[in-house]
């Protein structure tokens, strides 16, 4: 309720000033190049008001709390944008306005055909596990370890609080598919969640700054997506990241236009502007995740290209999954196991 009434208050100042030249972003916190946005502000005159979430379940909240109304461009999964698109939240794309779309691999734009009018691709990655290769002293490249862990690591391990990469990642170790239909599959899934409990400090994202618990040394493995690990990683070289042998989910993050803006052509422009190869570029090389612009790779380094934690071999990318749209039953049985787990007694 306390969340509600501030993100209320904020609307209203947002609404109040909706007539200045503004531009309000929806967004993970440091998830994009400050200079491609400072850039953006000196070039049109207008300044972008970033909001941010830490969940996807708290940007959900955030978005029904006034049906949507009070943003202006919002970064979502590819599950939740074609969501968003069958509840009217966000616009279609005029053609004309993003000229720089071009710039998209053709290969993201056939993962989710319904987004191609919708959203655009923004940044992708991979679901793996981070841990600390000096407390560790063994070879780190499953799933299994995570969810069987050693004695070493109870107490050890953040698992992220989200149960569609908890349970698909779970999902994967037992064999099935990360978009698993068959309600027998999750029966296996809530046993293994069960036996991990026990070794979980906290189903919560990993926190990046200086004083991390896996910086620390207070965790020594997490769930993590790749620049996350990489972000982690320069604060102390001991953090290392594998995606597990088995295969992860592949996400793929996208940029959309509220229906309800009031700055539209502002808020493609900004769009546009992101798009451009040497933006794109820069905000890979910051955020250490790929970009799926086909013509950024001249305006990044060869070490950031050929880093395979931020662009895997295709050996492990033909093994990986996107998320997809589910049946309400199994979406239900996923987030009952996941809540029974999250909120049980640790044995």
């Amino acid at each position: 309720m306390q969340i509600l009434c501030i993100f209320m208050i904020l609307i209203s100042s947002v609404a109040y000033a909706a007539d200045q030249e503004k531009l309000v972003f929806l967004n993970w916190p440091d998830y994009i190049h400050p200079e491609v946005v400072s850039s953006f502000e000196k070039k049109f005159n207008v300044d972008v008001h970033a909001i941010h979430y830490e969940t996807d379940e708290l940007k959900e909240e955030m978005l029904l709390a006034n049906d949507a109304q009070g943003f202006d461009i919002m970064v979502g999964s590819g599950i939740s944008m074609l969501q968003y698109v069958k509840r009217k939240w966000i616009d279609q794309i005029p053609p004309q306005e993003l000229p720089n779309y071009k710039h998209i691999k053709k290969r993201f734009k056939i993962i989710h055909p319904t987004l191609n009018n919708y959203a655009v691709p923004y940044l992708w990655g991979t679901l793996g596990i981070g841990y600390r290769k000096d407390k560790i002293l063994y070879t780190v490249d499953s799933w299994e370890q995570l969810f069987r862990p050693t004695n070493i690591l109870r107490g050890k391990i953040i698992m992220i609080n989200d149960s569609r990469d908890t349970v698909g990642a779970a999902l994967r170790l037992c064999g099935y598919s990360i978009n698993s239909t068959n309600p027998n599959d999750y029966d296996r899934v809530f046993h293994l969640l069960k036996f991990q409990r026990g070794f979980v400090k906290s189903y919560s994202y990993i926190d990046l700054e200086e004083k991390s618990p896996i910086v620390t040394g207070d965790i020594w493995m997490a769930m993590m997506y790749n620049g996350d690990a990489l972000a982690l990683r320069k604060n102390n070289p001991n953090i290392d990241f594998c995606i597990p042998k088995e295969g992860t989910n592949l996400w793929i993050d996208y940029l959309a236009v509220l229906s309800k803006s009031r700055q539209k052509k502002l808020a493609f422009a900004f769009i546009n502007y992101i798009l451009l190869p040497e933006n794109s570029a820069k905000i890979s090389m910051f955020l250490k995740y790929a970009t799926p612009s086909e013509t950024a790779d001249k305006y990044m380094t060869k070490e950031h290209l050929n880093n395979p934690m931020i662009y895997p071999p295709d050996k492990i990318l033909d093994i990986s999954e996107i998320y997809r749209q589910l049946p309400a039953n199994i979406i239900k049985k996923r987030n009952n196991i996941f809540m029974d787990i999250v909120h049980s007694e640790v044995e």
